[in-house]
């Protein structure tokens, strides 16, 4: 097997159903999928997910590959494990870890749920969170318990809904 080339293997996999050319294949395309994953700068653990996302585009490949195009498959593969990947790196939420956390002296930090990770708001924002999204009051309430404009109170909740990302 060591010196069959792709399209062989390919051959034995969909006509012959051979698992020995299957598990061949992922040898040897294994590096190369690290090799993608490690250019999407992510934490270990998310590396792996995405590795596991490598190898089924592999047996999507496998399975939709076209001789009569004029692409090998080792270009078709990349091209659809690239795209798929920079699909799956745009769905994880960024993490950004701050050494320093002066810059946050007039911020808060508030758990929203178990899904959504903490936000960092100033002091009317967290007013306005706690009133509207965590105690469920009505914005005229709050209009009246904080004495703030109308518009102050909506722009607020737009401007906490936007950076968060919170959909009530």
């Amino acid at each position: 097997m060591v010196w069959l080339n792709d399209y062989e293997l390919l051959y034995l996999i969909r006509s012959e159903n051979d698992h020995v050319a299957l598990k061949f294949m992922f040898q040897k395309y294994k590096k190369f999928i690290w090799k993608q994953v490690h250019y999407i700068n992510r934490r270990p653990i998310e590396q792996d997910d995405l590795f596991q996302e490598g190898q089924m585009m592999l047996l999507k490949a496998i399975d939709t590959f076209d001789e009569s195009r004029s692409k090998t498959f080792m270009r078709y593969f990349e091209l659809i494990m690239r795209r798929h990947l920079q699909k799956v790196n745009q769905k994880i939420p960024a993490l950004i870890l701050h050494e320093n956390l002066n810059f946050c002296d007039n911020y808060y930090v508030l758990p929203v749920n178990e899904e959504t990770e903490v936000i960092l708001i100033s002091d009317l924002q967290r007013e306005i969170f706690e009133d509207y999204f965590v105690n469920r009051m009505r914005i005229n309430d709050i209009v009246k318990k904080r004495g703030y404009s109308r518009k102050k109170v909506y722009n607020t909740i737009y401007r906490i809904r936007e950076t968060n990302k919170i959909v009530l």
